[in-house]
């Protein structure tokens, strides 16, 4: 968000705070005296309009933000109704209509839209004549208008023209009325023409979502405090995985929902060709997140979840009945799957400078003159369930990669590096992936050690190590996992002591990628026994760089079961390192570990989800051919697949923007959890759409479904993933 915004959505929420909440509404009614201050004081009504009409002229970002906070407190106000006659005559209206009607809708007149519902219109010399039933009009008491849409255009209709029928609603804070309409004649100057109804539905399917997230974020928030202080067995109930575990998948659906509707707003206001696809996508996944999060509130609370007095039910009804408005999520997935299958709906790209666009042909270019001859058969090799193949050939393209200084980009220049932006790190990143360019053999020191001896190390260290990461000639793994501490790090037991001057390193590492041909791993060892069995036992570790090649290093390699063993166990028996080959303090490795881990930004997470873009291309064309495609349970799931891609892209896109000082955002902390879990799903769904052929495939949507069993469990199991959502992100006990 711009300051701008930023300061809006804390003005909204602070404004419906001090307002009257569900419970009123039920008592008495919409609150007209805090219907005429947000008209009045905050303009709300106004705020999407152009200033040439008595607007502010700001964009569906601005007022999405309102409808945000709008979804966390339940106040009782029009502002749907009223945002949906805006909406139509600004997409459907003559500038003679908007002339006329923008400026009271800026100044509160109440409106709405009704849609549901089969009206006759029917030209009578120079009026219409219309006639029929509207369902489920929202807002409607209280207007002094209500637009009236047929297939013959979209009429403004004064309310006393209508004669209402109030129902009973599944949400009791915001009441819903069926309209008659006998005959009602409405001037040609009272219609307006259906051209722009897309968009106007764009618009409406956006502020929902937007609803949507504030509902998803109420209810965790509710969640959350009550899992801190409601006490079972002794302890607060969110100190218990399981509750934990609900609250950090409630994040992820807010946080993924979050993103979702600022793209749609975004999409909206820059008129972008797929909007109504990306409009589409937000209303989809923002439902799918409230009901989720309203749900799971309610488990939370257990018993009092359930009763009327508690208010978590208004937040669960009011994302159920906002999904039965502006159509089923099932029916927009259904419209999205065409346009998946079609290969119509693309991926949102990355914003870059112009600048920035020489620097991507320039990256093509040399991907493009560099991708022949030998290497031309690398392409494509080295990615997922494919790591230990062509490993010689590999090194041989690190070391081509190192010459074109393509290698640590981001790196400052007085170290070796280009001095990259972050945008052209990306674009590097995406461009590699579009060529179908190897799989890195040299990543693990690139992206994870170099940066952590840029930060950590001395002087002497960065002059030794960082050089040959550059050029390509050492290759680095990683010493983290051992059999009895996978995802506790802090339980390490291979021990480093200090012996006439050298390290002596003894104990035993697992699951090392690319042990076999490393010439170093960065390892974390134990070198105090004092803290090893310590409540802080992290406090007791170091960062040793081990060299691989030497009489006490064993390496076993893992085989996995996709066939491939590009993991090994790694074995040290009293073998050496020199004395200054710790990064960082002595015992003070944990700090060091902490960091690396903290490096990743979404830039290379940006290139892979190009990657699985291509996987998912596969699953689509092999839907196609077995005719799986034809079956709507598999269309629903390929859209979904799709959005699920698409929300993956957006959550990563704002982690660019967000903390580069070690401490990771909301958004951050969902990143591993959301792709394995999609990822995995994407390898399931891979196999169904083969039907039969799956018992005897053995191509790539065979290795995509088996590899991505590792997906869950690799850098931090989802559980563990949880945990630290949890704790970090949420602030529940440990």
């Amino acid at each position: 968000m711009t300051e701008e915004q930023r300061q809006l959505a804390e003005i909204a929420r602070a404004f419906l705070s001090a307002a009257p909440g569900p419970r009123a509404t039920l008592e008495s009614g919409y609150s007209a005296d805090t219907w005429d201050r947000a008209v009045e004081e905050q303009g709300w009504t106004a705020l999407c309009i152009p200033e040439e009409h008595d607007g502010f002229g700001f964009g569906m970002a601005e007022l999405g933000l309102c409808f945000e906070e709008l979804g966390r407190h339940l106040t009782g106000i029009p502002l749907l109704g009223s945002s949906l006659a805006t909406f139509a005559v600004l997409e459907c209206g003559t500038d003679v209509q908007k002339g006329d009607w923008l400026p009271s809708l800026a100044a509160g007149l109440r409106a709405t839209v009704a849609l549901d519902g089969a009206i006759s219109a029917a030209r009578n010399g120079d009026a219409w004549v219309l006639s029929g039933a509207k369902l489920r009009v929202a807002d409607l008491a209280g207007t002094d208008v209500v637009i009236v849409v047929t297939d013959e255009g979209l009429f403004w209709v004064p309310t006393g023209l209508v004669t209402p029928q109030p129902v009973d609603g599944l949400d009791p804070t915001r009441p819903l009325a069926n309209i008659l309409l006998s005959n009602v004649r409405i001037p040609e100057a009272g219609r307006m023409d259906r051209a722009g109804f897309e968009r106007f539905q764009a618009r409406a399917w956006t502020v929902l979502a937007f609803e949507q997230v504030g509902l998803a974020d109420a209810a965790l928030d509710q969640a959350v405090d009550y899992a801190k202080v409601r006490q079972q067995f002794g302890k607060p109930i969110g100190s218990f995985q399981a509750v934990k575990h609900m609250c950090a998948d409630m994040l992820l659906q807010v946080e993924s929902a979050r993103s979702a509707a600022y793209a749609a707003a975004e999409a909206i206001d820059s008129n972008d060709p797929g909007l109504l696809d990306a409009c589409r996508a937000a209303r989809i996944y923002c439902t799918d997140a409230a009901m989720h999060c309203g749900g799971q509130n309610i488990q939370v609370h257990g018993g009092i979840g359930f009763t009327w007095e508690h208010d978590a039910h208004f937040f669960f009804k009011r994302a159920r009945a906002n999904q039965a408005l502006l159509g089923e999520p099932r029916a927009h997935r259904e419209t999205l799957s065409a346009s998946v299958l079609a290969g119509a709906a693309p991926l949102p790209e990355f914003d870059i400078s112009s600048d920035d666009e020489a620097f991507r042909e320039e990256v093509r270019g040399w991907l493009e003159d560099n991708l022949t001859g030998e290497f031309a058969e690398l392409r494509g090799r080295g990615w997922a369930g494919d790591m230990d193949g062509a490993v010689e050939g590999r090194r041989a393209w690190e070391k081509r990669l190192g010459e074109g200084r393509w290698t640590g980009l981001t790196w400052p220049v007085e170290l070796g590096g280009r001095g990259a932006t972050l945008a052209q790190e990306v674009i590097f990143l995406e461009e590699y992936t579009r060529a179908n360019a190897p799989g890195r053999v040299g990543h693990i020191g690139e992206g994870l050690l170099g940066p952590t001896i840029i930060a950590f190390g001395t002087d002497e260290q960065k002059k030794r190590f960082l050089p040959p990461i550059l050029d390509g000639s050492e290759l680095w793994c990683q010493g983290y996992s051992e059999p009895g501490a996978g995802s506790d790090l802090a339980n390490v037991q291979c021990r480093a002591e200090m012996e006439d001057g050298r390290w002596k390193v003894n104990g035993q590492k697992v699951w090392t990628s690319l042990a076999e041909i490393s010439e170093w791993c960065f390892s974390l060892c134990r070198t105090s026994m004092f803290e090893r069995d310590a409540p802080k036992k992290h406090r007791g570790i170091s960062c040793l760089l081990i060299p691989m090649d030497q009489p006490g290093v064993s390496i076993v390699p893992i085989e996995q079961i996709t066939g491939g063993s590009e993991f090994a166990e790694v074995w040290f028996d009293n073998a050496e390192t020199a004395a200054e080959n710790v990064v960082g303090d002595i015992d003070g490795g944990w700090r060091v570990a902490m960091g690396t881990l903290s490096f990743e930004r979404g830039a290379s997470t940006l290139a892979q989800q190009l990657s699985f873009a291509n996987e998912l291309g596969q699953v689509l064309t092999a839907a196609k051919r077995t005719g799986a495609a034809q079956d709507p349970v598999v269309r629903q799931q390929l859209a979904q697949a799709w959005l699920g891609l698409r929300i993956m892209r957006l959550n990563a896109l704002r982690t660019l923007n967000g903390h580069h000082d070690g401490t990771l955002s909301r958004e951050a902390l969902i990143t591993k959890l959301y792709w394995a879990n999609w990822h995995r799903d994407l390898g399931e769904l891979a196999l169904d759409v083969l039907g039969p052929e799956a018992l005897t495939e053995k191509g790539p949507l065979e290795r995509l479904f088996l590899w991505t069993r590792c997906d869950t469990i690799y850098a931090g199991t989802n559980e563990i993933q949880r945990n630290i959502i949890g704790e970090r992100g949420l602030g529940l006990p440990r």
